[in-house]
Order: C-alpha cells, then structure tokens, then sequence
C-alpha cells in the first residue's frame, strides 16, 4: 500500500471515528443522523443503528441522566446521577426519535409543554412527548419546542429533570452516547 493511500485512509478514519459527536434525530424523516459539536464541520452522515450508552451532563462531565433504580415502572423520575456505568445509564438513542431503557421511553410528562414539566419513564407509545432532536448538544423535544433541563443547575444525585425554554445554558447540554 501507497503512503498516499495509507495517509488518506487514515485521514477518512479519523473523520469517520470522531469522538466529539452528537446525535441529531429527524423525526419527520425517521433517520437518525450523526451531527458535530459546535465548532466542528458541518457534514452529516447517516446511521443505521441505535446508539446506547451513558448520556453525560455537558455541564458536570461526571453527572449522567439514570432511570431512577433501574425501575421499569411508568412515572419513574428520570434523574442525575454520578456517572457510574450501570445499567439504568444505558440509554439508546432510537430511530424513530426516541430515547429508551428497559424498554420505556424517555417522557415529557402528560404531554406538558410548560416550563418545570418533569421528565419520567413510561412505556413507549411513539406521541409527540416522547420524541427527542438533538440540536446543537441540546435534547430538544419538538411537541413542546423545549430543552431536557437540569433545574437550577442542580446536579446532586436524584434531581429530576424537567423541560424547560432553551436558553443556551450549560444545564441543557447533553452528550450522547
């Protein structure tokens, strides 16, 4: 192999594994597209897989979105905790615009669209307050046009999250798994 083609192919490979990535969700389309970090290219390139994994505070590098105990129970708070790797951290990011664990759903609560709307687990049903587009390390959820929040903040462990006006604050940014 040339050293031309090996520099090339090892240039397509960092591109192609870039860890500074977020996922963008188009509902509409049903696609899920991989999206960069602000500051990065603009290029956007299809995904025919779920992405699961920790999704980490932008805000606290060590904080994680946790389904509270691991539950599989509707009304469950979804919460902050430390980043510890357990099962109730392992999110995946959907297809269809959904964020699941155990099987439920990442939920605006009885399709709310105030400010301070807390968040919870319920069984997936695909409506409007489950769906979730990832914009500019955002969680946006299109129903009610607002941001995943950590209130106030507050990163101690068990504080529930809630929606909220996107506001640019670090306490609406999220990392993706």
């Amino acid at each position: 192999m040339s050293t031309g083609t090996m520099t090339a192919g090892r240039a397509l490979l960092r591109r192609l594994a870039m860890p500074a990535v977020l996922v963008s969700m188009t509902v509409g389309a049903g696609s899920l597209m991989l999206a960069p970090q602000a500051g990065l290219a603009s290029t956007r390139a299809v995904v025919a897989v779920p992405a699961t994994g920790p999704i980490v505070s932008g805000y606290h590098k060590n904080k994680c979105i946790d389904d509270l105990g691991d539950a599989t129970k509707n009304d469950t708070p979804i919460v902050m905790w430390d980043c510890n790797g357990t099962p109730e951290q392992a999110w995946t990011i959907e297809t269809d615009g959904t964020i699941q664990i155990n099987n439920k759903c990442l939920d605006v609560y009885r399709y709310r669209t105030a400010n301070k709307t807390p968040v919870e687990l319920w069984t997936c049903h695909g409506s409007s307050n489950q769906q979730w587009e990832a914009v500019g390390g955002t969680l946006v959820n299109p129903r009610s046009g607002k941001c995943l929040d950590a209130p106030r903040f507050n990163t101690t462990n068990g504080t529930q999250l809630e929606i909220y006006k996107c506001n640019g604050g670090r306490n609406q940014q999220w990392v993706l798994p």
